[in-house]
């Protein structure tokens, strides 16, 4: 999965993009999160990645569109798939403490522009319908929204 994102660049005629992709690139079994930075013409380079458990995979890299924030699901063997978001500019985890309070898997994560909503899928989340659905997280109030439908 990739999505990119314009970068403010050194050039005013040039937009430089950042793609996050998940990729088995450096380890076997899991896949991870990377940062490549392209420059909008014809060259790149990997910029980053998140360092992930040894028994974890992550995958689905949603970016803001200020490229500070990578919204992705992280799956580790044994546990449902969780919802992580990642500042990349400080290369830590931002804390959710209502988004992953649930039993069941969540996945598929879909940042907003500004990086404070995310869409992602769920499985029999409580308070649910009992099967997949579209939850919608909002981090400036930390808190679940209501389903529209």
């Amino acid at each position: 999965c990739t999505v990119a994102t314009p970068m403010p660049a050194s050039e005013p005629a040039r937009t430089k993009l950042l793609i996050a992709f998940t990729s088995l690139r450096e380890r076997s079994l899991y896949t991870m999160v990377h940062f490549y930075e392209h420059d909008g013409r014809k060259t790149g380079k990997i910029v980053g990645s998140i360092a992930s458990l040894n028994n974890r995979s992550d995958h689905h890299p949603s970016l803001g569109r200020d490229g500070k924030l990578c919204v992705f699901a992280a799956e580790v063997v044994g546990k449902v798939s969780t919802i992580q978001y990642w500042d990349i500019r400080a290369k830590k985890t931002i804390a959710l403490p209502a988004l992953n309070k649930t039993p069941n898997t969540q996945m598929a994560p879909s940042v907003s522009a500004d990086g404070q909503l995310v869409a992602f899928e769920a499985w029999n989340r409580p308070g649910s319908a009992g099967r997949w659905d579209v939850i919608l997280y909002d981090h400036r109030v930390s808190k679940l929204l209501e389903s529209p439908i």
